[in-house]
């Protein structure tokens, strides 16, 4: 059984992806810091490969089957609620699939880089979309009607489209101003308040380093 939260909302004017509003003052390129794969990382993971099969793993053999799991793990790592990579982002990773063992022996960690960066970007195109909303839609909230937000999403599929998942995140969104509205905030407090959090949020991300991708990458093993 899906766990759910009832929400409340009236007639909602659809809001559209964040290409559609390009003229707020929070943009993803102003934040976007993509992390770069260079030789030291490879040369590291080929180090961290050798050690394990020469110590505690020997029974762990770096072939197709196990590329597979390091890749649905990083997946997981990454985003395992679903909310933030498309449907279309999953579809063209998967051609690495069975490919990061041999990748990951010659230390190429480029296309697994990839990922890490349209995660981030991914990352960073929500937290613009909920400010965006948050400074200049957030009067729009109306708990007239029933609604009802998906909580645990880790069996749902990969959404489609930008705009579903807008509209997953409008919802969630939704959910956090009605519980602070029930806290006694008044909608100007929701607005500083929330505006500060997922500030802080694009502050964070824009100050992601290379290391830091590769960190991610390695736990996957």
């Amino acid at each position: 059984m899906k766990n759910s939260i009832a929400l409340f909302s009236g007639v909602f004017l659809a809001l559209t992806c964040v290409c559609a509003v390009a003229n707020t003052k929070y943009k993803v390129e102003d934040y976007y810091r993509p992390a770069q794969s260079i030789k030291l990382y490879g040369d590291a993971t080929k180090s961290v490969l050798e050690g394990l099969h020469l110590r505690h793993y020997r029974h762990l053999v770096l072939n197709d089957r196990l590329s597979a799991k390091v890749f649905d793990q990083f997946i997981d790592d990454l985003d395992s609620r679903k909310m933030f990579f498309l449907k279309q982002d999953i579809e063209e990773f998967k051609q690495y699939r069975k490919k990061i063992d041999n990748m990951m022996k010659k230390g190429e960690l480029s296309p697994l880089f990839k990922i890490y960066n349209r995660y981030q970007r991914r990352m960073l195109e929500r937290y613009v979309y909920l400010l965006t909303t948050i400074n200049e839609n957030l009067k729009q909230f109306d708990f007239d009607k029933e609604e009802f937000i998906d909580v645990d999403r880790d069996d749902d599929d990969w959404v489609e489209t930008v705009q579903k998942l807008d509209e997953l995140w409008r919802k969630r969104l939704k959910n956090i101003v009605l519980g602070l509205r029930m806290d006694g905030k008044s909608d100007e407090e929701i607005k500083n308040n929330l505006t500060k959090r997922y500030e802080a949020q694009l502050k964070r991300l824009s100050q992601t380093k290379d290391e830091d991708a590769f960190v991610a990458i390695i736990n996957s093993y």
